[in-house]
């Protein structure tokens, strides 16, 4: 029950098992990282955007659509792009929707509640807590 193991669950697995100890606590790190939320991949997908051969663009004309605080909104916020939390068609829309049937509370208070809550169990604090740029229901192309 609850969310499918998140990407890195299985390099953070191995480094736990050849450190012996808390994943990522190593002083060199052992496994490399990359996809979201890790930096290297939006600088990898910023410089394939960019025309003008350098990889330079804009990041205030950039934004990172997606329903996943753990891996598309940390991402986008922690490289400096704006970012669209698509709430109803993802993995936290049956937490926003228990809480709507739980509480009887309006939407946007459920959803500000999912979104402390992923604050307050990362232990994120100030500046760290995440804060999308935009939400929204549903997203269509």
């Amino acid at each position: 029950k609850g969310l499918p193991p998140m990407p890195g669950a299985i390099g953070d697995a191995y480094e736990k098992y050849l450190n012996m100890g808390e994943a990522g606590s190593h002083p060199h790190p052992l496994v490399k990282r990359i996809g979201k939320p890790y930096p290297e991949v939006y600088d990898i997908a910023l410089s394939l955007c960019s025309g003008d051969g350098k990889g330079d663009i804009d990041r205030s004309r950039v934004i990172m659509v997606g329903d996943a605080l753990e891996t598309d909104i940390t991402g986008g916020t922690r490289s400096n792009i704006d970012t669209l939390w698509v709430v109803d068609d993802g993995i936290h829309a049956p937490f926003v929707e228990e809480l709507m049937k739980e509480n009887g509370t309006e939407y946007e208070s459920c959803v500000e509640t999912v979104l402390d809550g992923f604050n307050d169990s990362k232990q994120y604090t100030g500046d760290e807590r995440l804060r999308p740029t935009f939400v929204t229901k549903h997203f269509q192309w």
